[in-house]
């Protein structure tokens, strides 16, 4: 599946369609309408740093919700513990664990998150709460 492909596809129906490639298995679609971003889906085949058996499992106790998926507030966690270990620079990240410091399931971070420990030490969160 190429860039142009998943642009083209969905064009006739927003003012612009950006699609970028962020590194070999990750991309991001960026959905417009006068300059204003409208709706943003990031797409991975492979996520770097969790375990696939987590990725699988996590797909199992996702929740449809207004017409989407998303993954459970545990799940949710991992995700963002993830991506605050290869992203640093992104502080939405940490800000969105830290408001939600009461879905940590710190076994679970340890377990599927590699890293995940040693992060969540770092920002002030390891022992905020055991689930």
């Amino acid at each position: 599946m190429s860039r142009e492909y998943l642009a083209n596809k969905c064009k006739k129906y927003y003012d612009e369609i950006k699609v970028v490639q962020e590194g070999y298995y990750r991309y991001r679609i960026r959905i417009e309408i006068e300059g204003f971003l409208v709706f943003q889906i990031d797409l991975a085949s492979q996520v770097e740093g969790i375990d696939d058996t987590f990725i699988k499992d996590s797909l199992n106790r996702r929740r449809y919700i207004d017409c989407y998926y998303v993954p459970s507030p545990e799940d949710e966690i991992c995700f963002r513990v993830n991506e605050g270990i290869n992203y640093p620079t992104k502080s939405h990240h940490i800000e969105y664990l830290k408001e939600n410091r009461e879905n940590i399931d710190r076994d679970l971070v340890v377990d599927c998150v590699w890293g995940g420990e040693a992060f969540l030490k770092k920002i002030g969160l390891y022992d905020t709460k055991i689930k």
